[in-house]
């Protein structure tokens, strides 16, 4: 970021004393950056301020958009726009504060929402055995909900809708052909056979629907049993709902420990009333493939000419792609 911590503590704390104007000497005292998610910054801070019959406290969260990461370019405005617009719905959110789309605050974009007390539900699955039932029951609940909601009543006209659902997946196909594209040195034979599969394979969709588009168990935090916030909001979208399906199965298979991908899908059909088609699920982790082998390189890519510092996205580009691109291949009999 191009501010110091000290100075983007000052200015955040001017900016909110102008948001919450009736929070009497309200002071921000801590500014706790997390090193979760490898794109946009997630920042926490304490508010202490004074009321009536004493003082009172709040902890916020600063999701702060970046310069650079592993896809960009990033638009931090249709993920605060639908987190806003889910408010009262029966998706499990954190509650929006508000959104600054100027830079010249911290040198970013940024939105504030509050801070759920919780475990990333990854964690509570293997930690908690005993709740493991219940959270899968509001895992796929939670996914199936989003799926039935009438996203065009919710006022979600930010996100874009395509001509048809076949142009939706085209466009799809073609954002991570690009992203891969752009994040090698030499072409991968492997890639533009499994590309050139996924064009001339497109399922028919019976239904368009908002899609989370990062639907797995380490965006969703859970509390005593029970799911409680969906995060993670940045490739939210509306499309095949299957998609959101597909890369849940796919991260699922590589998360060690968590639920399997005949459970997840079983459940699912379950929950929406609705039989997944098989084929059209297979495309989908196909692609699901495709894309997180996209993310991994523009990591891996970023990370080699110092566009990121975070080494995370090194290794994740090293050890993620091969196993990706070989997992596709011997789906597709290649």
């Amino acid at each position: 970021m191009k501010n110091t911590q000290d100075v983007m503590q000052q200015h955040l704390e001017a900016y909110l004393k102008r948001q919450f104007p009736q929070r009497e000497a309200l002071v921000l005292s801590e500014l706790e950056r997390t090193d979760v998610g490898y794109s946009y910054q997630t920042c926490f801070v304490s508010l202490t301020w004074k009321e009536s019959d004493g003082p009172v406290s709040e902890r916020l969260v600063i999701r702060v958009e970046p310069e650079t990461g592993c896809v960009p370019p990033y638009d931090i405005r249709p993920q605060y726009e639908v987190m806003k617009r889910l408010e009262g719905t029966a998706i499990p959110i954190p509650k929006t504060v508000c959104l600054e789309t100027g830079k010249d605050i911290i040198g970013h974009r940024f939105f504030v929402m509050e801070a759920i007390e919780g475990q990333v539900l990854y964690q509570s699955y293997l930690n908690h055995p005993e709740n493991r039932t219940q959270l899968e029951n509001d895992y796929i609940s939670i996914l199936a909900g989003m799926h039935e909601l009438d996203w065009r009543g919710l006022g979600l006209s930010i996100l874009k809708e395509s001509e048809s659902a076949a142009q939706c997946v085209r466009s799809e196909i073609a954002r991570w052909e690009q992203v891969i594209e752009t994040s090698i040195y030499n072409p991968l034979p492997i890639v533009s056979e499994v590309i050139c599969w996924l064009k001339n394979n497109i399922p028919p969709a019976d239904r368009m629907t908002l899609c989370h588009g990062d639907y797995h168990c380490q965006n969703l935090l859970a509390r005593d049993g029970r799911v409680v916030a969906v995060l993670d909001w940045e490739m939210v979208k509306v499309g095949d709902p299957i998609s959101d399906l597909g890369w849940a199965c796919l991260l699922s298979n590589i998360t060690k420990g968590f639920w399997s991908e005949h459970g997840i899908v079983e459940s699912y059909q379950k929950a929406c009333g609705r039989t997944v088609d098989a084929d059209r699920l297979f495309f989908w982790k196909v692609l699901a493939h495709i894309k997180l082998a996209a993310i991994c390189l523009a990591a891996l890519r970023a990370s080699m000419e110092f566009e990121n510092p975070d080494m995370r996205q090194a290794t994740i580009g090293i050890m993620g792609v091969p196993g990706l691109l070989d997992g596709a291949a011997q789906m597709l009999g290649f």
